[in-house]
């Protein structure tokens, strides 16, 4: 659900495409979600540091999502 650059990972709607149901029909947005769940879940476990890249809208409700729900994961917002 990404693609691995050492301790950097990258979040990719089109990672998955390939693996299976078209994420553009709800079977296989549902794979999609449930993948990156895990994936999220893998790094919560391992106390990752996770960068969301923006602070509009978007990025500062993604964060405090993470936060919510992935209490372990270290955050930091980054903005230009």
């Amino acid at each position: 659900a990404g693609c691995d650059h050492g301790h950097l990972w990258t979040i990719s709607p089109s990672a998955n495409a390939t693996r299976g149901a078209d994420p553009k029909c709800l079977e296989g947005r549902q794979q999609q979600i449930e993948e990156e769940y895990r994936h999220l879940k893998e790094l919560d476990e391992r106390g990752a540091h996770v960068a969301v890249i923006g602070a509009g809208f978007v990025g500062v409700e993604f964060a405090a999502e993470l936060r919510y729900f992935f209490p372990s994961l270290e955050i930091s917002v980054v903005s230009s």
